[in-house]
Order: C-alpha cells, then structure tokens, then sequence
C-alpha cells in the first residue's frame, strides 16, 4: 500500500505537541496551556493514523494528549477543592463556637482564638475631661470588654479598639476620646491564657433608640462580623 504523504510529519508533531500537554499538564491554573497542546496533539495524531505513516508516533501523541487534558482537569479541579477548603478552614476558626452573630451584656463571643465578653454598660456615660464634653444634643456610651486569648496554636493575640465600630440607630457613631485616665483602652498584646481589660467610648445621639457594637474577628474574611448589644 502507497503511503500517503505527509503523515509521518504530523505524527512527528503530534508527538512534539503530546509531550508539551503532559508536562504543562501538572502546573496547576498555568496548565490551561497544556490544552491547546493537548488539541493540537489529538488532531495531529488522528491525521497521522489515518495516514499511516509514523502510526506509533501518532497514536502516542494522541493518547498523551488525551491524558494531558484528563490530568490537567483533574489536577485544576482539586487545587480549587484545596484552596476552597483552606478558606472555609480559616473562615470557620473565627466564627462563634455556637454560631451565634449578636450578644448581649456578660454573652461571651468565642472562636477558635478569642473570647471576647462586653461586662459593663454604661449609656450616659459623664466622667469625661471638661474641655471633651460631647456635642449638644449627643451622650457619650461606655464599654467595657475583657478579651481573653484561648488559642492553642498563637502565643499572642492583639486587640485593638480599631476593630471596633459603634451604630446609633444604624448610623455610624465616633470615638470618643474625652474619658477621664481611669479608663484604659483596649489595645493591647495578649498571651495565651491571659485577658486584657479595656474600655470603648463613643459619642451618639442622646435620643438614640438602638446602639450596638460590631467585630469584625478577621478583617479579610467576609462574614464574620459580630454585634454586641449595648441599648
């Protein structure tokens, strides 16, 4: 039988093409480029067999080709699984032990690395510096919170009163910084096993109906915001 021209060329190619697919293949994402290789080996190794000329070289491409595409997806799809899993992993260890998103005074907020307790309320706060007093027309509402670090993995976890917001009645409310020394801030640098004892202060509307407090255990994590309850 007369070879038909042309053949062993594109069995030489699909080769070529089949060996690219197969080692871009185990690059996770960058591995999409294996697929354009892996195409081109399939339709080069089908002409080549048809051909039959270079038929070992054809069939070889063809079969890596193929291969390439099945690794690369699998390999693509359980990276994703990995990284999906590695997200909710570090989403869930700042979620509520008890799933709970609002508290109220002496409720305890707990995760995987803090315990955070709002232990008193005073929502006419007057023992502030003279020169500091609120607006007219405004009351200034006081928090105090012990954060305890109950981590078993991080030697020390820091607070800082920054990470949390006020609401009046769903307004963003101001920090008040006007309080007499007595009252030490939040912020600190706590061991594990410790507590730290801190006070937040803000300035709100004195007919405000509803105030809370909100947490945010994981800045870059979305959903993990809790509210404390304070009037």
């Amino acid at each position: 039988m007369e070879e038909k021209k042309g053949g062993k060329g594109l069995a030489i190619a699909s080769l070529v093409m089949g060996i690219l697919a197969i080692v871009n293949s185990f690059i996770p994402f960058l591995n999409i480029i294996s697929y354009i290789f892996a195409i081109l080996a399939i339709i080069f190794g089908i002409i080549g067999i048809v051909k039959k000329n270079g038929l070992g070289m054809a069939i070889a491409g063809l079969a890596m080709g193929v291969l390439s595409m099945i690794l690369a997806t699998t390999i693509n799809h359980g990276t994703v699984k990995v990284i999906d899993d590695a997200v909710n992993e570090v989403k869930n260890a700042y979620v509520d032990i008890n799933g709970k998103t609002s508290f109220k005074l002496n409720e305890s907020f707990q995760n995987k690395y803090e315990k955070i307790t709002v232990t008193e309320i005073n929502t006419d706060f007057k023992d502030y510096n003279e020169f500091f007093e609120p607006d007219a027309g405004n009351k200034v509402v006081m928090v105090k919170l012990e954060i305890e670090n109950v981590s078993t993995e991080n030697d020390e976890l820091y607070v800082s009163s920054m990470e949390f917001n006020a609401y009046a009645d769903s307004v963003a409310a101001e920090s008040f910084y006007g309080a007499n020394g007595s009252y030490n801030s939040i912020t600190a640098t706590v061991g594990k096993g410790k507590k730290a004892i801190g006070y937040l202060f803000y300035e709100v509307p004195a007919n405000a109906q509803k105030i809370t407090v909100e947490y945010n255990a994981n800045f870059w994590v979305e959903g993990n915001t809790v509210e404390f309850i304070i009037q």
